[in-house]
C-alpha cells in the first residue's frame, strides 16, 4: 500500500514563465489529509516547471510527516504513487531515461529518493482525474499570473 498519492503538473512556454501545482493525499489509515502547493517561476521551461512541481510536492509530504511523526515507521521509507502527464519525466525518475538536463533539480530529487519510495505513473490527458485537472488549471493560472505581473513592472 502507498501512504501517499501525488498529482503534479507544470506549465511553461518558451517565454520563460512557468507555473506548477502539486496535490498530495495521505492514505495513512486513521489520518487522511489533502494538501496543495502552487507557485510560479521566471527563467523556466516546461521541463523545469514539471520537475519543480514534483519537488515541491515531495517537500510538502516531507513537511506533513514532520507534523505528524506518529505515522512514521522508524527505518521505513513512505511510498508515494506519483502521477504526471510528462511521460519523459516519469521514465527518467524510473531510471528508463537519462537525467542530463537540470542537474540542480535532479540533485534535489536524489535527496527525496533516499527518503521515499516513489512510484511514477504517466497519465494521458484522456485519463486524468479531477485532482489532476485541478493541478493542470492551477499550474497554467500561475504561469499566466507571473507573466502578466512581470510585464507590468
Amino acid at each position: 500500500m502507498t501512504e501517499f498519492t501525488l498529482f503534479t503538473d507544470g506549465s511553461g512556454y518558451q517565454d520563460g514563465y512557468g507555473g506548477y501545482c502539486a496535490i498530495f493525499i495521505s492514505n495513512i489509515k486513521g489520518h487522511t489529509h489533502k494538501g496543495q502547493v502552487i507557485g510560479a517561476m521566471t527563467g523556466s521551461t516546461v521541463d523545469r516547471a514539471e520537475m519543480t512541481a514534483l519537488l515541491e510536492g515531495l517537500e510538502a509530504i516531507r513537511a506533513f510527516l514532520e507534523t505528524v511523526p506518529k505515522f512514521r515507521i522508524p527505518g521505513s521509507r513512505p511510498s508515494i504513487a506519483w502521477y504526471t502527464d510528462r511521460e519523459a519525466l516519469a521514465k527518467s525518475v524510473k531510471g528508463e531515461y537519462g537525467r542530463g538536463s537540470s542537474p540542480d533539480l535532479w540533485a534535489r530529487l536524489a535527496v527525496y529518493e533516499k527518503q521515499f519510495n516513489i512510484f511514477p505513473t504517466w497519465v494521458s490527458r484522456e485519463t486524468e482525474t479531477d485532482d489532476f485537472k485541478v493541478c493542470d488549471l492551477q499550474a497554467s493560472t500561475m504561469r499566466v499570473i507571473i507573466k502578466n505581473y512581470s510585464e507590468t513592472v
